[in-house]
């Protein structure tokens, strides 16, 4: 139950950084070859669309042991930097989870029965003595850095990139990361340099506007790998992400 709990928060918030439109982008129709595209080509493209964008609805799906773990929300971004969400979802057999991110602060709405404070927020807290809020905030620090769109620049410009053509969600690329060529210090590194997710394509489709409206790739969650695919929509709308009242925030 805390695992599936940890692998939607992972999922969710991981896989930010590239989804897709919730209106298709209007492309040339499939194409059957497969070209090589060079990652500065399609890293140009990004780094010019990221900046603008403010807001998005996002929505997220992933699959563990054949159950389907869903959650969406509004995000909000600053110069491609993640500023805010508000993520609600579903967990099979544990019930609804909202994750909040405002004024630089994180704020968990667990299933009644899994939150003994009397009040319906928690903060995500490392000191927490609650067992969810504290998986949670042992992965949040480094999935709010790995939730960056300028981040997915930085990845493109490490990976060979195939061109797959465009279809009609947008143009597709597939993408093979050499970890070596990433920063020292980027989110994720280690588990893209060894393990089950070395060598693992990433999938990308963007739009006309060079915006990311695509990502399918695969999530290391607690050592095993969690298929995802993200969409995101409605970009640049009016968008308000608040923190719940102080009264209705329980520490434990």
């Amino acid at each position: 139950m805390r695992r599936a709990i940890a692998v939607l928060t992972a999922a969710a918030l991981a896989a930010l950084p590239a989804a897709c439109t919730s209106s298709k982008a209007k492309g040339s129709g499939p194409k059957s070859s497969t070209s090589s595209a060079p990652s500065s080509s399609l890293a140009g493209k990004l780094q010019s669309a990221v900046g603008g964008i403010t807001s998005a609805q996002v929505a997220i799906e992933a699959s563990l042991l054949g159950e389907k773990i869903s959650g969406s929300g509004p995000a909000m971004f600053s110069s491609g930097t993640l500023a805010g969400f508000d993520v609600q979802g579903t967990v099979p057999g544990v019930g609804k989870l909202r994750l909040v991110l405002a004024a630089g602060k994180v704020y968990a709405q667990l299933p009644p029965s899994l939150n003994t404070s009397g009040k319906p927020w928690l903060a995500v807290t490392p000191t927490s003595t609650n067992t969810i809020v504290g998986q949670l905030s042992s992965i949040l620090t480094e999935i709010q850095a790995a939730a960056s769109l300028t981040n997915l620049v930085t990845l493109v410009n490490a990976a060979a990139v195939s061109d797959k053509g465009s279809d009609a969600i947008g143009e597709h690329f597939s993408l093979v990361v050499d970890a070596a060529k990433l920063p020292a210090a980027f989110p994720g590194k280690s588990d893209l340099a060894s393990g089950p997710l070395k060598g693992k394509p990433i999938d990308i489709w963007i739009d006309s506007s060079g915006r990311p409206v695509k990502l399918s790739r695969p999530v290391l969650v607690s050592g095993s790998t969690v298929p995802v695919s993200l969409t995101l929509g409605d970009f640049n709308k009016p968008v308000t992400i608040a923190a719940p009242p102080a009264s209705d925030v329980g520490t434990v």
